[in-house]
């Protein structure tokens, strides 16, 4: 059984802190301008199994929460094209937005050119599946730090085919908390004025232990 550094009475609690917010939105919503302080803006970044992500998405669309999931072209799951397609239609059916975990500056060596052109290839092979791609979330990556495409090198995820990019969205002015590697980064408590964008990475919760639920209604 593998082994999660999060428990049932955490991934209670978590529900519990989606739900209380009255409402959630995808990242699109919010790059559109849904900025309400009544909602959170959940997200999912694939790193590993996309088969649990789905299960994951499951849990959530029964208890009524929308996300955004980020699938990883450099995964090993992404090899086996079949099992990917299939489960982000699912996860998209579902009610959740999908979108591409980036790693294209990585892979590009810092080539930003051959970079731009790598994220574009990706969103547009999953828009080719049926996935509404609309944005990126950056992923950590080695060597080269994927941010650096924006932040340093002042392009615009436009120049890629993309209406926006995550941790650009994060920095307008919202409460971010994230359980990077199994370990929350900022305390999971709402702030005043601020729209809460909460990243969760499915692999770290126990959604095999959570009781079945019907679908909350719309």
């Amino acid at each position: 059984m593998t082994v999660r550094p999060f428990t049932s009475v955490d991934l209670a609690r978590l529900e519990g802190f989606i739900l209380g917010h009255g409402r959630s939105v995808t990242l699109a919503e919010f790059a559109e301008g849904d900025r309400a302080e009544d909602a959170v803006a959940v997200r999912h970044d694939i790193d590993h199994d996309i088969e649990y992500a789905l299960r994951f998405a499951a849990w959530e669309a029964a208890r009524g929460i929308r996300a955004t999931y980020f699938v990883l072209p450099t995964a090993s799951y992404w090899g086996d094209q079949a099992t990917t397609r299939r489960c982000s239609l699912a996860i998209q059916e579902l009610g959740h937005e999908v979108g591409v975990h980036n790693d294209a500056y990585c892979v590009a060596r810092g080539d930003i050119t051959v970079a731009l052109s790598t994220l574009a290839g990706w969103a547009d092979q999953m828009r080719a599946w049926g996935i509404a791609v609309h944005g990126c979330a950056d992923h950590g990556g080695s060597g080269w730090s994927n941010v650096d495409m924006w932040r340093t090198l002042g392009k615009k995820p436009e120049d890629a085919g993309l209406q926006y990019e995550a941790y650009l969205l994060h920095q307008l002015g919202t409460n971010y908390i994230s359980d990077n590697q199994g370990t929350w980064r900022a305390p999971m408590v709402r702030v005043a004025r601020r729209q809460t964008h909460l990243l969760v990475h499915p692999i770290h919760w126990p959604v095999e232990e959570a009781a079945p639920r019907a679908a909350a209604a719309a």
